[in-house]
């Protein structure tokens, strides 16, 4: 997870609900609301909503509370759907918006997977030929870049208007947003303060 205030408020709100709300637990303590968001940090925020709905519909252990494992292990065994998710989105790309725009994806994830073939207008190059083979490297790097952590995304995939700016020292367009998070829906009191001190504590824990 990108580390910002609205993913704290998001995230303690996901946690609080399913734990307080579901499975009537009392509220979490500080410090369990730290070790939580670190054991799923590497993640991002859909991922770990994903996990713990996927966790209440288990059959097989959604009558018990998460641990942080439960949700990993509902995490990790989508990643291969995500991935071919996150392809589908690339490649829709590629073909309406082209190699000379830049992208946002809103996605670490990708701009990682991109990078690493090459970057956005080699990418968009790839002959039609080629593409299972890009998909594959593509979706192995994007795994790789969600179970291993995203340290050091690139903010947007350069296309090639903005790699001739940087070479002509001139400023860069603006991309093309493809992506972003939506806002967590407002919740009724008393669950507001409880997650703005837990969203609170986790700014300052940083």
């Amino acid at each position: 997870m990108i580390y910002d205030h609205d993913t704290a408020c998001r995230f303690a709100q996901i946690l609080t609900m399913t734990l307080c709300g579901i499975y009537n637990k009392p509220a979490l303590e500080k410090s369990v609301m730290r070790l939580w968001f670190a054991a799923l940090a590497d993640y991002e925020i859909e991922e770990v909503e994903h996990g713990l709905k996927a966790h209440v519909r288990c059959v097989e252990s959604g009558q018990f509370p998460p641990k942080p494992a439960d949700v990993l292990r509902h995490i990790q065994g989508t990643s291969a759907a995500n991935a071919s998710i996150a392809w589908g989105k690339v490649l829709h790309a590629m073909q309406r918006v082209g190699s000379y725009a830049s992208v946002d994806f809103g996605d670490a994830a990708i701009h990682c997977a991109v990078r690493d073939l090459g970057g956005w207008p080699q990418l968009c190059a790839s002959d039609r030929d080629d593409l299972p083979f890009v998909q594959k490297r593509f979706e192995a790097a994007y795994k790789a870049y969600l179970s291993a952590g995203t340290a050091g995304a690139p903010s947007e995939l350069l296309g090639i208007d903005a790699s001739n700016c940087v070479i002509a020292s001139a400023p860069l367009p603006e991309p093309i947003q493809l992506g972003h998070q939506r806002s967590a829906p407002a919740l009724p009191n008393p669950a507001h303060a409880y997650i703005a001190q837990a969203a609170q504590f986790l700014e300052m824990a940083r």
